[in-house]
């Protein structure tokens, strides 16, 4: 019976139910060739390389290992199943020290299935051959140490489990059609193999078509930090590296740690080594949170991205955001190497600002206050006149207004016709205190201002806000108190 549906129509089915389980996808795959070729797009869509489980993780990682192999095989040995993955999702284990299982796929076999999968030709193949050479031999050193310190004799004829970034590589390389990369794990380092892999193909073959390889056809790339996983950052020279893809168009980072600058003046050059030669990326959006990293340090990633149009970045709690930011360095570098800038969100944490309301640390405009040690002087972020694209700006007031302890120091009592470019048409101010002022109230008169549609003031806790628009009517926070606002 089911020999005699549609094929549209047992597509449509699937495409419904496996947006709730997967498991009706794969039973319908198994029940004969319509169902097979109708469900395996859906059952590949998305493959997925389960996370960390706390204390269980010792036992299930040698079996997860083998089915990540296992997995790896099957992508590699079957062209027509690869081109149905659009999305991988990959916890990257640290298998340092663990006892592996003997890996069910050998080297050779391996190199012959990459070969089958890809249209790089023979340069890419010689090169991804290389890269996969050099991995063989860390997993089969890895596995002699591991022999070593249990006094076990190894043979040479028995396979090495590959680490499972080396898998994510393959994987990735295979899938020619592939659209998300989701990736997280314990330490940033577990990516170097990774991440090298895909640098070493842009830069072997820069002017290689779409789709010839997975990496040349990754348009969103999300680094994840796990949850529980205080420990876990990303560092920039690493995930840095995606900008060189050809076709990514979307990065996003949590817990992004600097000292790019620290690592790259050891070079004595304006480029790293991780980086290579100047580039310019296809990269549209920028998405950095919780970040732990200098505002120099943007220096190294921004010039490459002529081409953004969202930058959003948020700090982490424990970072001194008020006393090491440069606002108007950030200002500067935006306007110089990403003109293109549509939409501009800076963040920094509320458990911050709930410190400075505690102790009083920060005035309003105009007001000085002496408090006790370091004097916090910080310009705001000056004019954006030269960001002509700029539409949309979420950013606290202390980065558009500057905040001064020293009253000397103060360089510019700045206004909004003189901070903002015309072509703003939404204003998102995050104001200090929990209460508005009167100057935060007043921003809400600058609507109307050559394209501002809508000016939006909100408190330090972001539990209280105030918009309004272009007509000048007004709307809040459901449950608050308006007339308090304006007394």
């Amino acid at each position: 019976m089911a020999n005699n549906l549609p094929t549209e129509l047992v597509e449509r089915i699937l495409s419904f139910a496996a947006t709730t389980n997967t498991r009706t996808a794969l039973a319908v795959c198994l029940t004969n060739r319509l169902g097979r070729r109708a469900g395996h797009p859906i059952l590949y869509h998305t493959l997925e390389l389960p996370g960390d489980d706390g204390d269980n993780n010792a036992g299930l990682l040698p079996i997860r290992m083998r089915s990540f192999a296992l997995l790896c095989r099957t992508i590699l040995g079957s062209p027509s199943l690869a081109i149905h993955v659009r999305d991988i999702s990959a916890y990257v284990h640290d298998i340092d020290g663990l006892e592996l299982p003997e890996a069910p796929i050998s080297l050779s076999i391996l190199d012959r299935l990459f070969r089958n999968v890809t249209s790089m030709g023979p340069a890419g193949i010689e090169c991804t051959g290389n890269w996969l050479s050099s991995q063989y031999q860390i997993a089969f050193a890895a596995e002699r140490d591991r022999d070593a310190q249990a006094s076990v004799q190894m043979s040479d004829t028995i396979e090495p489990t590959f680490a499972p970034e080396v898998y994510l590589a393959l994987l990735t390389l295979a899938c020619r059609r592939i659209r998300k990369i989701h990736v997280s794990g314990p330490t940033t380092l577990l990516l170097r193999p990774f991440m090298q892999l895909g640098t070493l193909l842009q830069m072997k073959l820069p002017g290689r078509h779409r789709n010839s390889d997975g990496f040349s056809s990754v348009r969103e790339i999300h680094f994840r930090k796990p949850a529980g996983k205080m420990e876990t950052n990303w560092k920039l020279q690493y995930v840095g590296q995606a900008l060189r893809w050809p076709s990514v168009e979307d990065i996003r980072i949590d817990a992004l740690h600097g000292g790019m600058l620290r690592i790259n003046a050891l070079y004595g050059g304006t480029t790293t080594p991780f980086f290579g030669p100047e580039f310019q990326s296809t990269l549209t959006t920028l998405h950095i949170m919780d970040a732990m990293t200098p505002m120099e340090d943007l220096s190294i990633l921004l010039p490459a991205c002529s081409r953004l149009k969202s930058f959003t970045m948020s700090w982490s709690n424990a970072y001194d955001a008020y006393r090491q930011r440069q606002w108007r360095y950030l200002a500067t570098l935006l306007q110089e190497h990403c003109p293109l800038l549509e939409k501009l969100d800076l963040d920094l944490p509320r458990a911050e600002n709930l410190q400075i309301i505690s102790v009083g640390a920060f005035p309003g405009p105009g007001v000085f206050r002496q408090t006790g040690g370091t004097k916090v002087n910080n310009l705001g972020i000056g004019s954006l006149h030269r960001l002509r694209h700029l539409r949309k700006l979420r950013v606290p007031s202390i980065v558009l207004f500057g905040v001064f302890e020293d009253v000397e120091e103060r360089d510019h009592d700045w206004t909004l016709p003189e901070l903002l470019p015309s072509s703003l048409e939404e204003l998102d101010v995050l104001c200090e205190g929990k209460e508005f002022t009167d100057h935060d109230l007043s921003l809400l008169d600058s609507v109307g201002m050559d394209s501002l549609r809508s000016v939006t003031i909100r408190n330090c806790f972001r539990n209280q806000w105030i918009s309004r628009d272009r007509s000048g009517r007004l709307t809040f926070q459901p449950g608050m108190k308006l007339r308090n606002a304006f007394r």
